[in-house]
């Protein structure tokens, strides 16, 4: 006689690291010191990747026990119709508060390309890691 399998989630080993992300998130902002920029929203591709308190891994196969991804890009997609801002380092600041919020989140990092930033260059942008504070 065989034993029934456990419920999915519930069997899994400890974790060790567990990272939730969006990569390529186009969105549009109003950003940058030009004037022309203040004008007109420009598309910005983001890459977000949260890692999360491994000792609160789902125990359940639930939603409700999962970070969402539609959170993460519904987010980033707030921010960027807000008020102008000029520097892209302000915009990742801002969504890493943001992210922050869910207090499983210990650590974010985002690449935020601005793809028509520089005439001859596939993108100009930066990448920041910001850890929460112990």
């Amino acid at each position: 006689m065989s034993a029934s399998p456990p419920e999915p989630g519930l069997a899994a080993p400890d974790c060790a690291r567990r990272t939730v992300f969006v990569r390529g998130l186009t969105i549009l902002a109003r950003i940058g010191v030009y004037a022309h920029e203040e004008l007109a929203a420009q598309p910005l591709l983001l890459d977000v990747e949260l890692v999360l308190d491994p000792s609160l891994t789902p125990a359940r196969d639930q939603m409700s026990e999962a970070l969402d991804y539609d959170w993460i890009a519904a987010e980033a997609r707030r921010l960027g119709g807000a008020a102008h801002l000029k520097l892209v380092e302000t915009f990742a600041g801002q969504l890493a508060v943001a992210m922050f919020a869910d207090a499983r989140v210990v650590e974010v990092r985002i690449r935020l390309e601005k793809p028509h930033a520089i005439p001859d260059a596939a993108a100009a942008g930066i990448e920041v890691l910001f850890r929460r504070e112990a």
